[in-house]
């Protein structure tokens, strides 16, 4: 998913949810859940080659870590 998608969404759930909180699941079934707390912020990291929705990853890639 691309960061403008992302943001879209975000946006939408705001408007109808204004004090809704963000949580984050700790892995990928999402087992447990906990409270995010720190601001998003743009990292950079090694994704191992693979495609994920029609984009390849090989390498250093730029990403929004939000916890």
């Amino acid at each position: 998913m691309k960061i403008q998608t992302y943001i879209k969404k975000l946006q939408q759930i705001a408007k109808n949810n204004p004090d809704a909180i963000v949580i984050y699941s700790s892995d990928e079934e999402g087992n447990s859940f906990n409270e995010v707390l720190r601001e998003p912020e743009v990292i950079y990291y090694n994704r191992e080659e693979r495609e994920i929705n029609d984009i390849k990853y090989d390498g250093f890639v730029t990403a929004v870590c939000i916890n």
